[in-house]
């Protein structure tokens, strides 16, 4: 009985470690030691790990990422995050701590070193924010910023809003597309008649590394 539980607990060991390994080597390093925003702790870790995400990596491998870990215990000081008057439109996801002002893109690469900080773009070619169609909007992979989509859930509601009209455009986290190549355009040149978001950032540093993304209906 005594090696029954022994070896049990080795296999536990080996999977959670297993699991933290591919959380650690996949994910931005701004959102290592962050807790899930949610705030429902281990209950989150238990759904990640049941719900993984499988996505093909840029050499055609499958790499598999466990949902965040609660990692209050050792989180890091808090990130300064620059609060600018909110002034013309931005998005915001309240639950995820999201809110960015909102610029049209430049229509070059979305790699790192082309996107200034602490704004979201919207991809030429693709729908303004509320517009009926497929709005592809891209922010750097930092705490504060778009690294927070690594936490989204179905149902998490997020808003377009005019702070110049003040209308306020309501949409609702309606896909978890998770890990896609960084040459995949499925997602930015996705079809959809009425206005749906999709979100995207980056996985690591590489501009070859895995996007993130996530759409709201």
């Amino acid at each position: 009985m005594r090696r029954v539980v022994t070896v049990g607990l080795g296999v536990m060991i080996v999977v959670v470690s297993t699991v933290a390994l591919i959380y650690n080597a996949v994910t931005p390093a701004p959102i290592l030691g962050h807790p899930d925003p949610h705030g429902d702790g281990l209950a989150a870790v238990e759904r990640g790990l049941q719900a993984a995400i499988s996505a093909p990596s840029p050499g055609g491998s499958v790499a598999s990422r466990a949902a965040p870990a609660d990692a209050s215990a050792h989180a890091p000081a808090a990130t300064t995050v620059p609060v600018p008057p909110r002034t013309g439109v931005w998005i915001e996801i309240p639950v995820l701590n999201i809110a960015l002002p909102l610029a049209k893109g430049n229509g070059g690469s979305t790699n790192a070193a082309n996107i200034p900080l602490w704004k979201a773009f919207v991809y030429p070619g693709t729908a303004w924010p509320g517009r009926p169609g497929n709005s592809y909007i891209y922010a750097h992979a930092q705490w504060g910023m778009f690294a927070n989509l690594l936490y989204a859930r179905v149902g998490d509601a997020g808003y377009i809003h005019d702070y110049g009209s003040g209308r306020v455009l309501t949409f609702h986290v309606s896909r978890i597309v998770g890990q896609v190549g960084y040459n995949d355009g499925t997602w930015l040149h996705y079809l959809a008649s009425r206005p749906t978001l999709t979100l995207q950032t980056c996985m690591d540093w590489k501009p070859t590394g895995n996007r993130y993304i996530v759409q709201l209906t």
